[in-house]
């Protein structure tokens, strides 16, 4: 699913397991995203003071840590995201509640269709 490199979105990817970043960067890039990766809450905050993002997949569960804050932050600026996750039982925040949210493992057509809705 490939769309025209000028209308590229950048993406910011919150994902602590190095070989499923790989990959979902991998079929985003291919799906004419540009994908810039944080590995924590802390990475992703740094991304965000450098770049301003059009978009956002963020796994939950990043490390020991809870994504909730990057989302929130993401939130207030009025950047679209969805929540990924493989394990996650608690409960999302109710400010947050509602959110997209896809079960790992996903299919990759599925999440682009998903954050293609978001972009519009």
């Amino acid at each position: 699913m490939e769309i025209d490199a000028a209308s590229s979105k950048c993406l910011l990817l919150v994902e602590d397991c190095e070989l499923v970043a790989q990959v979902t960067t991998d079929f985003l890039t291919d799906a004419g995203f540009s994908v810039d990766c944080a590995d924590s809450v802390i990475a992703a905050f740094q991304k965000m003071e450098n770049t301003a993002f059009d978009i956002a997949l963020l796994d939950i569960n990043v490390g020991r840590e809870l994504v909730y804050p990057v989302a929130e932050h993401l939130a207030e600026l009025g950047v679209p995201f969805v929540f990924v996750s493989g394990g996650h039982s608690g409960t999302i925040p109710q400010g947050l509640a509602g959110r997209p949210f896809l079960t790992k493992p996903y299919r990759p057509d599925d999440l682009i269709a998903l954050l293609r809705g978001l972009e519009a």
